[in-house]
């Protein structure tokens, strides 16, 4: 099972669309989407940033289409 570790809808970006085209696929929502959780898991470690678009945090912002820092 994959953890959620998505943003609160109300702070993803409803207008956004991924524009990543060919790298989206090493994304952590497109990881997602074919269900690789073992990948998934290496990339959310020590999450510092999150997707504007999806809200899935990564610790890398080359792991998300829109990346946006975290403040904790």
């Amino acid at each position: 099972m994959i953890p959620n570790m998505r943003l609160p809808l109300r702070m993803v970006g409803k207008d956004k669309v991924c524009r990543c085209k060919k790298r989206h696929k090493r994304h952590i929502c497109g990881l997602r989407a074919k269900g690789q959780a073992h990948d998934i898991n290496l990339l959310i470690q020590n999450p510092n940033v999150a997707c504007g678009i999806c809200g899935e945090t990564a610790d890398s912002g080359d792991d998300v289409c829109l990346p946006v820092p975290l403040f904790i």
